[in-house]
């Protein structure tokens, strides 16, 4: 038995309609976070890794959710929201969607130093992004802290492998495990890029000095987590050669640093 070659054919253009539909979408995201130091907020990015979008429905943004942690002490506020826009299915939406602090736990019991949020894109009008594609790092919205420009560079995004589930001591049955839908509801969302450090230690000469701000400064021996020393100046002298890390001490909060090797003093 022959096929009509007319046959074969739309069944090859209908294949080939059909791989591009699944090659042409979204099909992995990350977060990030990036402090602003113009606006002194906390900038949250989408940034595609993996596909590209460029029709309706592959555009449409769908349930989501961002969690983030911050200090106790903190009352972290959505200053901004910037995509996806609603009515924007011909790239003509001009109003951003709003993102949304969903849900709040603060000081549970199982971390009673920090405070977790959810934040949520409100979907009462449908919000489109525009042509997206891998590499695309897409503004969502800006996180401030109120009454305290410093403690905003301490807030950082949740992590689903280690953060506390819902069933853990003081979570109540929240769930904050971050998640991305976008135009359909298999959730894309791969993980986090690393913060970029706006609070940094290093070695000049003898001295272990600070990047950034401060009420006061301690400084710990990393082999033992033993502060050493509290400053009201961003330097410090160590006696040994060995890992050191600081902690910026504001009203609200406190910002560690990352460890250092302090290699001693140099000799002459």
């Amino acid at each position: 038995m022959f096929l009509n070659k007319s046959f074969l054919t739309i069944v090859f253009y209908l294949s080939f309609l059909f791989l591009s539909d699944l090659l042409a979408q979204i099909t992995g995201i990350k977060y990030m976070l990036q402090y602003n130091t113009e606006t002194e907020n906390m900038d949250c990015y989408l940034v595609i890794i993996e596909g590209n979008a460029k029709d309706i429905r592959q555009r449409v943004q769908f349930n989501s959710q961002i969690s983030l942690v911050a200090p106790n002490g903190t009352v972290p506020v959505i200053e901004n929201s910037y995509m996806p826009l609603n009515d924007n299915q011909t790239y003509t939406g001009t109003q951003p969607c709003k993102w949304k602090i969903m849900s709040t736990i603060i000081s549970p019991s199982i971390t009673p130093e920090y405070i977790y949020l959810s934040v949520v894109p409100e979907l009462k009008v449908s919000s489109f992004y525009n042509n997206l594609k891998a590499g695309d790092k897409i503004k969502l919205f800006s996180l401030g802290v109120e009454n305290d420009t410093v403690c905003v560079k301490s807030i950082r995004l949740f992590d689903n492998g280690t953060g506390p589930g819902s069933s853990a001591a003081g979570m109540n049955g929240s769930d904050f495990t971050n998640s991305f839908t976008l135009g359909s509801l298999q959730t894309i969302y791969k993980g986090n890029l690393k913060n970029e450090k706006v609070f940094k230690i290093f070695q000049k000469g003898k001295e272990l000095m600070i990047t950034g701000h401060g009420d006061s400064f301690e400084w710990y021996s990393a082999k033992d987590n033993k502060m050493i020393i509290s400053t009201t100046e961003g330097v410090f002298i160590p006696e040994h050669a060995g890992q050191y890390y600081a902690k910026s001490v504001n009203k609200n909060c406190s910002i560690s640093s990352d460890k250092v090797q302090f290699k001693g003093k140099k000799k002459k």
